[in-house]
């Protein structure tokens, strides 16, 4: 398997704390990687050791199988709260700038193909000091102009409205055709429907999972609702079973499920297959974390 970027026990420690604990991914080539977690759960200083921004960490951060990628910064694009503007000029002079950084040839015309696909064309001639939401597609276009093979986006929909996550989604699929692979980070897992090939979850620092979109398919359709006569009795034979309010069990459908109740003497009284979403399933993993 071919990754183009890929950590190798990533830890960051603060004090005696470690706010990210032996955390490896493997970002595919040709991909995206939609890596989740509640706010404080190391997403942000992930990316910043990713991007070589000045945090200190121990263990390995590989781009195409190097560990001196950082030396060559056209490589990467970089979407980060704290990354400024390039220069003091407008948002054009920025992408001309960053385009002509990236060696390309064509830097106008990206530059203008970006701001329309962004809806941007009307701040083209203004400094980067927008709304929020605005300033946040202004920074999308900076860090994807020039076609990096890898490009970063540390929370990307934060302060999107759903119109403008769909221009920046559409921008992404373009990206990823083109040949860039993205790691992108969000608190809300919704947000890469229909864009992740893989996912990820950290939860207080560690990767709590990681897999691809066709496993998590596989994994929210393999769902039962059940009701029986001996709740308990179930969730001893299915340690990770759900008890809900409506007085229904989620359990894993093994295949078997019909039998062993029928061989436990366990009374079934209703049985139903039930998707589950993909909020409710990462949502197992937290503990007594909640998603914003």
């Amino acid at each position: 398997m071919t990754y183009i970027l890929e950590t190798k026990d990533l830890c960051i420690q603060k004090g005696k704390k470690l706010l990210l604990d032996h955390v490896s991914i493997h970002v595919k080539e040709g991909t995206i990687y939609g890596l989740g977690g509640v706010n404080a759960s190391g997403k942000s200083l992930l990316v910043k050791a990713l991007c070589n921004s000045g945090v200190r960490f121990r263990g390995e951060v590989m781009i195409n199988g190097r560990l001196d990628a950082f030396k060559h910064h056209n490589l990467i694009g970089i979407y980060l709260d704290d990354f400024g503007p390039l220069t003091a000029g407008s948002l054009y002079q920025n992408l001309v700038a960053k385009a002509k950084f990236m060696k390309v040839k064509d830097a106008h015309d990206q530059a203008v193909a970006l701001l329309q696909a962004l809806d941007l064309e009307r701040y083209a001639h203004e400094g980067l000091t927008q709304s929020a939401s605005v300033l946040s597609l202004e920074r999308m276009a900076l860090s994807i102009i020039g076609k990096p093979p890898l490009i970063v986006l540390d929370d990307p929909f934060a302060h999107l409205s759903p119109t403008q996550k769909g221009l920046v989604k559409k921008v992404l699929e373009h990206c990823k055709k083109a040949g860039s692979s993205i790691l992108m980070t969000s608190s809300r897992i919704e947000d890469f429907d229909g864009l992740a090939d893989t996912y990820g979850l950290l939860v207080k620092g560690k990767l709590a999972v990681e897999m691809d979109s066709c496993d998590l398919k596989q994994k929210l359709s393999n769902k039962l609702h059940v009701r029986v006569d001996d709740v308990k009795r179930l969730c001893d034979l299915y340690p990770t079973a759900q008890v809900l309010d409506d007085g229904f069990v989620v359990i894993e459908d093994d295949g078997k499920v019909n039998k062993t109740l029928l061989d436990q003497g366990i009374k079934v009284y209703e049985i139903k297959r039930v998707k589950e979403s993909k909020a409710h399933y990462f949502q197992n993993f937290l503990g007594g974390e909640s998603h914003d």
